[in-house]
């Protein structure tokens, strides 16, 4: 365990912000890329990030060193549990938003790039496409893996579960991206 955060954490749970925020400082960069690398918005990655250490900071008063935990195991476990949660959200308001554009008869896709960069913009939005018809999880654990280059047992540590569970979920996440991938080339390239 860090000194340095056991001082601060003490600090903060005896009600002084300046420690609070040290600890912020300290590990804001870990959350916003988790956050960005998982929403892929920078607006949503940065309103996460506000709301993971507003929930860091009403929960201080609960958090207990482990031997086998950290201060940021726990906040970025906070992290992950936030960026489901508002990806649930997001999915939950884009089906009513397709909803009433279907009622309204309002287009909502957006109009496809010149020639000249489509090739790649049609490899982004496929990628970004299947990210999003992943499950909350598998999308996190593609994330974790892939993005932030952990482990697999890092990433069960992180999640919760087993390092089995997290290669089954990997490998679903990777057939299904593989396929939503497959399947969006196939419909734009007719």
């Amino acid at each position: 365990m860090d000194i340095e955060d056991d001082i601060l954490i003490a600090a903060a749970q005896h009600g002084e912000p300046a420690a609070f925020e040290a600890l912020y400082r300290r590990y804001r960069g870990s959350i916003a890329d988790l956050a960005f690398r998982y929403l892929r918005n920078a607006e949503d990655a940065e309103e996460l990030l506000q709301d993971v250490f507003l929930k860091g900071f009403k929960a201080i008063h609960s958090y207990r060193p482990r031997p086998d935990a950290s201060f940021f195991s726990w906040i970025y476990r906070i992290g992950i549990n936030c960026a489901i949660n508002h990806q649930r959200k997001r999915e939950r308001d884009r089906a009513g938003l397709s909803t009433v554009a279907r009622e309204m008869e309002v287009p909502t896709s957006r109009p496809r790039l010149p020639e000249a960069d489509c090739w790649e913009a049609q490899i982004r939005k496929a990628f970004e496409k299947g990210l999003e018809a992943l499950s909350p999880g598998q999308r996190m654990i593609f994330v974790l893996k892939h993005f932030q280059q952990m482990t697999t047992a890092e990433t069960a540590a992180h999640m919760g579960c087993s390092e089995g569970s997290v290669r089954k979920q990997l490998f679903r996440a990777v057939v299904k991206l593989r396929s939503e991938m497959a399947a969006y080339r196939t419909k734009e390239g007719s």
